[in-house]
């Protein structure tokens, strides 16, 4: 009798990987997260390149923003240049010398800068040498039309009530004449706006808008009557400079201006930041030598022969990013 015996196969059973089996993925796991991370790295430095880029050029628009409104307006007065031209203020530094230069411009380093900015330093609000600033003045949006004037009591009534302020500067005009002055007295409720002497700082000299001259020779002041249809705008005075910000660390774009509705009669002057980040600022100015209303050359602010004749402007900014990227951290932009 045969009997079949049946043959069981041998059972493999697993060993686990070996060392070389997980050195091997160990490589390739590392391999394939410093790629991924690589890539994590460099696409956040992108962004973060392009959101700081995008910041700077935002910051810079902003500043030209204020720049390049202002300056446009320099020497705006709501009638033609007129024959005769009075300024009764006691004081005609920059900051007030409306007739003879609605711009002025000051070279950092070389020019020597009025008492409306502050002066050089390494503390807040301190302007930084090197860097150039900027005076413009000009007449105010709002324009209130003239409806008397008593030049012996020196008293405007306007058509419409008004926002000077006592210690105001303001300008008058019609078609023959006009005159840069101080408010020393109003009163919104019948629209009086009185231009006296004796009050007020700077104050005036004279209560004659009239002729040419100023408080240097009264004598070119003579009596004049603005009569209805004369238009008055409240003055504006501003500069720009680059000062050191109010963190101390870094500098930036500030603007200095004639501070109007203060409460008191003595003309002050506001400092505001405008901008952090703002490096440096440097600034040509176009002259218009062979009155075509076109520059022939543009020069630095010790190089112009007259600042009336100064018909365009070009401001170069150099700003910096919040966060230093790749090197890439400077942006000049000019306008």
């Amino acid at each position: 009798m045969r009997t079949n015996i049946k043959t069981i196969p041998n059972k493999t059973y697993q060993q686990g990987f070996s060392i070389i089996e997980l050195m091997v993925a160990m490589v390739l796991g590392l391999l394939l997260t410093t790629g991924i991370t690589k890539v994590y790295l460099t696409t956040k430095d992108t962004y973060n390149l392009s959101e700081n880029l995008s910041r700077v050029q935002e910051s810079v628009r902003f500043a030209m923003g204020y720049l390049t409104q202002d300056v446009r307006m320099a020497g705006f007065m709501p009638c033609r240049m007129t024959a005769n031209m009075s300024n009764t203020l006691n004081s005609t530094e920059s900051f007030l010398d409306f007739f003879n230069q609605s711009i002025v411009g000051y070279e950092g380093g070389v020019s020597t800068f009025p008492s409306g900015f502050p002066s050089t330093g390494t503390n807040p609000g301190d302007r930084v040498t090197g860097t150039d600033a900027v005076v413009i003045l000009r007449g105010d949006d709002e324009v209130y039309k003239v409806t008397q004037h008593n030049p012996v009591s020196a008293q405007f009534k306007v058509n419409d009530l008004h926002t000077l302020d006592d210690g105001d500067v303001a300008l008058i005009c019609d078609g023959t004449s006009s005159a840069i002055f101080q408010v020393t007295n109003v009163n919104s409720s019948n629209v009086t706006i009185v231009h006296n002497t004796g009050t007020g700082t700077p104050g005036n000299c004279s209560k004659f808008l009239g002729g040419n001259g100023d408080c240097s020779d009264q004598t070119g002041l003579v009596p004049h009557t603005y009569g209805p249809g004369s238009q008055l705008v409240k003055f504006n005075a501003v500069g720009y400079f680059i000062g050191v910000s109010a963190s101390g660390t870094s500098r930036s774009l500030y603007r200095r201006r004639l501070n109007t509705n203060n409460g008191t009669s003595t003309v002050t002057f506001a400092t505001e930041e405008l901008l952090d980040g703002i490096e440096n600022m440097q600034i040509l100015y176009g002259e218009d030598t062979d009155s075509d209303t076109q520059p022939e050359q543009f020069f630095t602010a010790n190089n112009v022969t007259s600042w009336n004749d100064v018909v365009a402007v070009k401001i170069g900014l150099l700003a910096h990013t919040p966060n230093q990227i790749n090197k890439i951290n400077d942006v000049n932009i000019y306008n």
